[in-house]
């Protein structure tokens, strides 16, 4: 994206971070293996705590402080998701309506509208007045260039719905909202064969995933509680009695 914009047609700044969980990045994991913390969890950060802590105290007091709008960018994990896009303040907050905006801007086309857990980057930012999103890219064990290039045409929107640059946004005329994740499990161990694809729209006590023995024989049908988005599923086919076979996004709204 950086390579995508020239200085001399910028009305603003771009403050641009690459690699803000180092330490993870080159362990290959969400959890910094300094301190065993999530990056994402400890926000807005102290001068004076563990490796996490400090990481974001800087990233949040140095850079994020100066920002109109912030792009808080992740890759979606290792398990297969769709490409989606975050809101992570409650719907009374005051920058509520901001980042959701911001979110239909991204035009990423699915936005999870739900309160995060305390000490995302996405909460505290709006809590100092700075309208902040969470886009969540796939689910890979390396280069996702399809989910790259939507989070490069995102953060190439936000930039030109704003102002930043000129041109016309890529936005959807619709995009799918969900307010909450339904977590299927299994009751039996086995191997999982779905019966539906990531992105499906899935109705109420539609077949999910069947899971059968090393025979393929069926032991067991897993039906969608509520209608819903099927979100993500497991990355390996086998699963333990207890164990998941992937998220609905539900209810589901459209804007």
């Amino acid at each position: 994206m950086l390579n995508k914009v020239h200085p001399e047609t910028l009305r603003g700044r771009i403050i641009a971070v690459p690699i803000v969980n180092l330490h993870g990045f080159h362990a290959r994991q969400a959890y910094n293996p300094v301190d065993n913390a999530k990056m994402n969890r400890c926000f807005p950060g102290r001068p004076d705590g563990s490796s996490s802590e400090r990481i974001a105290y800087r990233l949040f007091y140095t850079a994020i402080r100066q920002a109109d709008y912030c792009i808080d960018l992740h890759q979606g994990g290792v398990q297969p998701m769709i490409d989606e896009v975050r809101v992570r303040v409650g719907r009374k907050h005051a920058q509520h309506k901001a980042c959701f905006e911001l979110a239909r801007v991204f035009g990423i086309g699915y936005i999870l509208d739900q309160k995060g857990p305390a000490g995302q980057l996405a909460q505290a930012a709006p809590d100092i007045g700075i309208p902040t999103i969470d886009p969540e890219l796939g689910g890979s064990h390396g280069w996702d260039s399809t989910s790259i290039a939507k989070g490069t045409r995102g953060v190439m929107n936000v930039l030109k719905h704003y102002g930043f640059i000129d041109g016309e946004p890529e936005i959807p005329q619709w995009q799918v909202v969900a307010g909450r994740f339904v977590t299927l499990y299994s009751t039996h161990g086995g191997f999982i064969y779905h019966q539906v694809n990531l992105y499906d729209t899935v109705e109420a006590h539609q077949p999910i995933a069947e899971i059968r023995d090393a025979f393929g024989h069926t032991r067991e049908v897993i039906r969608a509680p509520e209608g819903g988005i099927f979100w993500s599923k497991p990355l390996y086919p086998m699963v333990a009695s207890g164990g998941s076979v992937g998220k609905l996004g539900i209810p589901i709204e459209y804007v």
